[in-house]
């Protein structure tokens, strides 16, 4: 099987981009539900603010662990790439 570092190295960087932009938007969202909640008083609105806290946590956690991931399978594939080359000249030789 022949695998194609320069492309997993450009899926891998696109994907990455679109994990940066989602990291973005989990900013932009934290803000938009600190404003809903100045709506809340109370106990109520500490509740809330927890449990979009704790979400939220849980959300950047997994765009993070998606993004080691993918470091890894690029890592997977150069390195796969660079034995089957040098396999190839053992071959040759």
């Amino acid at each position: 099987m022949k695998i194609s570092v320069r492309k997993v190295s450009q899926d891998v960087e696109s994907i990455l981009r679109v994990s940066q932009q989602a990291e973005e938007k989990l900013d932009d969202l934290r803000l938009c539900f600190r404003d809903l909640e100045a709506c809340w008083e109370g106990d109520a609105s500490k509740s809330y603010s927890r449990k979009v806290d704790e979400e939220l946590g849980e959300l950047r956690f997994a765009c993070t662990r998606m993004k080691v991931f993918l470091m890894g399978m690029h890592q997977a594939a150069a390195l796969y790439s660079a034995c089957g080359k040098a396999m190839e000249r053992n071959v040759q030789t």
